[in-house]
């Protein structure tokens, strides 16, 4: 697993709370960093080292808010458990396979973690102020830890190896009873997105749907996105299901 990664390109942005070093190939310490004020960051176009230790930046971890650093080769995100002011971390298309320092930033109201090697979730759960969650493109099999995140409005989990779904039919009714008691309509939406899955292997799945459409605060799920080709479901359970969940965006679902 590759730890320390190459670096080509210059800081791209920081201002406003947000520190953006994606598209990447990070290699070195940059250890000039913990040297700078915010000031000459947004100037700076100097190139220098980054290892494991690089999110102990003394004048940024308390300052930034936002953290981009997609499309690198980080492999390792030791250290990033100090950085407990951040709203927004956006870490997809690394080599990262353990996220168990992210269990401290609990005031995480976006994660994208999409496009890396992470098999285990729990550290998530810690994580009850996330509103969006992108995990696709993982080896992820369990779900059971999202079960905790009664915020979630937008949740991504496609292109794993999922087989049960009912950690996410339990969260939809605890959100969607929460939601209800929010007069703006834009927080009783929750998008699912389930995408390339294995949720064929799984019948569970859908009988637990099939029971959870008796209750009626499921009208209020208006966005169900289910876009890869389910196979052995017929179109008494098709027809059943759209009409149950108000459900549109549908594309080749059902066979």
């Amino acid at each position: 697993m590759t730890e320390n990664v190459e670096f080509d390109q210059c800081i791209e942005n920081i201002g406003d709370g947000q520190l953006q070093i994606n598209g990447n190939k990070l290699e070195s310490n940059i250890e000039f960093l913990t040297q700078l004020n915010i000031h000459e960051l947004i100037h700076t176009q100097q190139v220098g080292k980054l290892s494991k230790q690089c999110f102990k930046f003394t004048k940024i971890k308390d300052f930034v808010k936002i953290l981009t650093l997609s499309q690198n080769k980080i492999g390792n995100i030791h250290g990033i458990q100090c950085m407990t002011q951040l709203r927004v971390l956006n870490l997809n298309q690394n080599y990262i396979s353990d996220i168990t320092c992210i269990q401290n930033l609990t005031n995480l109201i976006e994660l994208d973690l999409s496009y890396n090697s992470i098999y285990c979730i729990y550290p998530i759960h810690y994580l009850t102020n996330l509103t969006s969650l992108k995990l696709h493109y993982n080896s992820i099999v369990d779900i059971s830890p999202l079960s905790q995140l009664v915020n979630l409005t937008y949740l991504c989990i496609r292109s794993n190896l999922i087989q049960d779904f009912s950690p996410i039919m339990l969260l939809g009714i605890l959100h969607l009873k929460i939601a209800n008691q929010i007069r703006c309509p834009s927080k009783q939406e929750m998008y699912l997105c389930i995408l390339e899955t294995t949720v064929h292997k799984s019948q569970y799945f859908y009988r637990k749907m099939l029971q959870m459409s008796k209750f009626t605060i499921k009208s209020r799920l208006k966005l169900f996105e289910i876009s890869s080709r389910i196979s052995n479901i017929g179109a008494h359970f098709s027809e059943r299901i759209k009409s149950s969940f108000a459900v549109y965006g549908v594309q080749n679902a059902f066979q």
